[in-house]
């Protein structure tokens, strides 16, 4: 059990975005603070802030929980209290914004609102904290702990929605690749199948002919020719299909290209693509090509991300 408690640990470490670290930087102010710990309250200020540092790192590296941010808020607020520092509520207040539901986002915004204040009213109250420059820091403090969480929420919901389109996206591309292979099967079904069961029908009867009648040669001769003139038709028929499936619309390359650009990081965006919809099969397979190639040339020379 504890082995797989250190696991956990090393993940988080190993996940963890150390561009997020610089925040971490600011915690060595209550630990040197505290120090020597020689007291009940500053072996608390202690223990509480190796206990925080372990959340944010677990918080941030994707690997912590709803009720890791709420211990984490706690914390938070207990150690801005003891220390006066009301820069303690800055650390999760990106990550309140990124709650895994609608209701904990209100639930850890309103928690976030009521450390703020209370570290503000115990900075009055306790530290009796006047100087107006003080009072500038608390406010800027403030400020970001409210607007912060707002902000990072609608970022989360944006995302949540781009990820919702996607897999729309894909599962549209999947159905219609799923539908044109049932209509390439109903086509061979309704045109080979017939014409090839009357091939089999026609060569058992020529056979027949020339085992009982080998004398009424004109008529297995009109048997084969039956045989061959459909087999003419079906390759024709094979032909088409083929020459059908080669043939692209501007909404197929636009689906596949679409994926090319986006792993080349490239955005891609169109306007008026619906009246393409009224367009022959003719001009959208000309104009098709010409786009495939020309995103074929922008992926690898224009450098362009949009």
């Amino acid at each position: 059990m504890f082995s797989e408690e250190i696991e956990k640990i090393k993940k988080s470490f190993s996940a963890f975005n150390w561009f997020s670290d610089i925040w971490l930087l600011f915690l060595f102010f209550p630990l040197t603070s505290a120090w020597p710990y020689d007291t009940f309250q500053r072996l608390t200020i202690f223990i509480l802030t190796i206990v925080f540092i372990f959340i944010f790192i677990r918080i941030y590296s994707s690997s912590g929980s709803d009720y890791d941010l709420l211990v984490g808020l706690l914390i938070g607020t207990i150690l801005g209290i003891m220390i006066n520092g009301t820069y303690m509520t800055l650390y999760l207040a990106w990550a309140v914004g990124f709650a895994s539901s609608k209701n904990w986002f209100k639930f850890f915004y309103t928690l976030q609102v009521l450390s703020c204040v209370s570290i503000t009213v115990s900075c009055f109250l306790i530290y009796k904290v006047f100087s107006f420059s003080d009072w500038q820091t608390i406010i800027i403090y403030s400020l970001f702990s409210f607007l912060a969480p707002l902000a990072a929420h609608s970022i989360h919901v944006r995302h949540e929605e781009s990820v919702q389109i996607n897999q729309s996206n894909e599962r549209l591309t999947r159905q219609v690749k799923k539908d044109e292979r049932k209509r390439i099967a109903r086509d061979l079904h309704d045109t080979l199948g017939q014409s090839f069961s009357m091939i089999s029908v026609k060569t058992d009867f020529a056979k027949k002919l020339l085992n009982k009648h080998p004398d009424r040669l004109e008529l297995v001769d009109q048997q084969l020719n039956e045989i061959a003139i459909t087999s003419r038709d079906n390759l024709q028929i094979v032909r088409e299909i083929v020459a059908d499936l080669r043939n692209e619309t501007l909404s197929n390359v636009l689906i596949n290209q679409s994926e090319n650009l986006q792993e080349a990081h490239i955005r891609l965006l169109t306007k008026g693509e619906e009246q393409a919809n009224d367009w022959t099969d003719s001009i959208q397979n000309i104009l098709a090509a010409c786009f495939s190639e020309t995103v074929t040339n922008i992926i690898r020379h224009s450098k362009a991300d949009r």
